[in-house]
């Protein structure tokens, strides 16, 4: 489901050996959650923007390549096209903007796929955050990466290609995601280098944040 594997989050879950009351309390305490780890998520997210925005800044005193306004809407263009080749099945759409070691696990994944004549659509795409929570400046030009949050909503449901059958999200309820996008630089420009759908607080805080 979407572009990485991962599925949306959110919708509804049918109960299964809970009582009533016990399977409230249980859904109910799962929601809690829910709700806790998305605040502390938006909360990290924030404090490591902000201080992606500063180091970004100082890194294009000296290196103009680096933009922040660029590289969010680089991020953001970027996230639209690879939906787009993933529901179509087809990863050349997208060669010239991602590594060759993507292109290479992404048309294997697309194949089998085919194989199992499956397509995921992935529709009303909402992007409603993209932030810079990691990046590196490294001396060597080559070595340079930056990590991009990607929050939004879409309907995300998969079908067969021979009976039009849905097969996943068969109530075609649209769900949130969040994901982590890594660019690395190559020849003076940003590829795609891998899509991360199962983010966490951890990812997030791991994400590296240097300059040289």
């Amino acid at each position: 489901a979407r572009a990485g594997g991962g599925h949306s989050g959110g919708g509804s879950s049918g109960g299964g050996g809970y009582g009533y009351g016990s399977g409230n309390v249980f859904f109910g305490f799962i929601a809690f959650v829910v709700v806790i780890c998305g605040a502390l998520i938006g909360y990290i997210v924030t404090m490591k923007s902000d201080r992606s925005k500063k180091l970004i800044a100082a890194s294009e005193a000296a290196d103009a390549f680096w933009n922040y306004d660029e590289m969010i809407a680089l991020t953001n263009d970027v996230y639209l096209k690879m939906q787009a080749a993933w529901m179509a099945r087809e990863i050349d759409l997208v060669k010239d903007i991602i590594t060759e070691s993507l292109y290479v696990d992404y048309r294997s994944r697309l194949d089998y796929l085919k194989q199992k004549h499956e397509i995921n659509y992935v529709e009303g795409i909402e992007i409603k955050q993209v932030s810079i929570v990691g990046e590196e400046d490294h001396k060597d030009n080559e070595k340079d990466t930056y990590t991009a949050y990607v929050k939004g909503k879409m309907l995300d449901y998969t079908a067969s290609d021979e009976t039009n059958e849905i097969i996943e999200n068969k109530d075609l309820e649209k769900s949130d995601f969040s994901d982590l996008y890594h660019f690395t630089r190559h020849e003076n420009k940003w590829l795609l280098n891998k899509i991360d759908n199962n983010v966490n607080v951890a990812k997030i805080m791991l994400a590296s944040q240097v300059i040289e």
